[in-house]
This record gives C-alpha cells, structure tokens and sequence, in this order.
C-alpha cells in the first residue's frame, strides 16, 4: 500500500479527482476553493488546509523595507506637463505660416509639379516646429512662400496658353 495521499477539488460546479498534491496546486486553487482529502471530515477550503496555506501566504519582499527613520526625504509627487510646455529661460517663438490651404488650392488650379513641391514644404513646417527645430520651420515656411509664388507664375503663364488651345 503506498503512501501518497490523494486530493480531489471542487471547481465551477465539478469535482476533479482523486489527484496528487502537485496536480492540485497546478490547477491554481484559490483560498476560497473547496478541497478534499482522506482524513478531512468534509469539503474545505484550500486557504484552511495545512498543506495549502504556503501556497497562499503573501510572497516575500524581493529587498528589505528600509528602516522608517534613515531618511526624511520623500519624493514629490509627479506632474504632468502640458504638450506644448516650455520653460520661461526657454520660450517658444510662433508657429510660422504653412501655407497648406493655398499650396493645395494652387497645385489644383495653377501648376500641378511645382504645386507638389510648394505642398510638401507646407507639411514640413508643422512637423518640425513640434519637433522643436524653430529654424528648420521657419526655412521650410519660407522655401513654401517662394514654391507658392513660382506655382502662381507657372499657373499665370499657362492659362492663357490653354485658353487658346481649348479654342482649336
């Protein structure tokens, strides 16, 4: 007759076993689940068996709590800094114009090729602003005046061209 000692565990409405305690604690019972064993009188829960309550006893701090009186400091508390926070040593200059709405408009109607350039500058200037690189917004604001302009003059001097074409 062998020594090993069966257990059996109600779970969500059935009972599970005969098994053996390490099949058991593989399940994952809770403190709460009813658990039976020979020499138990009745269904107990698994937190009241002997055998068990290691299993559930609060693990071990990892590093021992410091002594309550070897420091007064206590950290502040975090603060959550707005998306656009800068320093007063450190101000933010404006938003340079991106020209996007014109860029598009002009694209449609004057020059599709030099359109496309003036465009891709306008999107340029928001993304670097928020990056942080003022300098490089505000040369990409300007490159998109000067793309806007030569869009205009292109569109300008096309239109009367086909103005006569469409007459033919």
């Amino acid at each position: 007759m062998d020594n090993v000692q069966y257990w059996a565990i109600a779970t969500t409405g059935e009972r599970l076993g005969p098994m053996t305690l390490e099949r058991l604690v593989s399940l994952r019972p809770r403190p709460e689940t009813p658990i039976w064993r020979q020499g138990l009188a009745d269904w107990t829960a698994a937190g009241e068996v002997e055998e068990l309550r290691e299993f559930f006893a609060p693990p071990a701090p990892l590093c021992p709590a410091p002594p309550a009186a070897a420091s007064s400091y206590t950290a502040p508390a975090p603060q959550r800094m707005p998306y656009n926070y800068q320093s007063a040593d450190n101000q933010q200059p404006p938003m340079p114009p991106t020209y996007l709405a014109w860029s598009i408009v002009a694209m449609l109607v004057c020059c599709v090729v030099t359109g496309i350039v003036a465009l891709i500058y306008s999107t340029k200037v928001s993304s670097r602003y928020h990056a942080g690189d003022y300098e490089g917004a505000r040369k990409a604001s300007e490159n998109t005046a000067i793309w806007l302009a030569v869009t205009i003059v292109c569109g300008l001097i096309a239109i009367p061209f086909q103005v006569v074409l469409s007459m033919l």
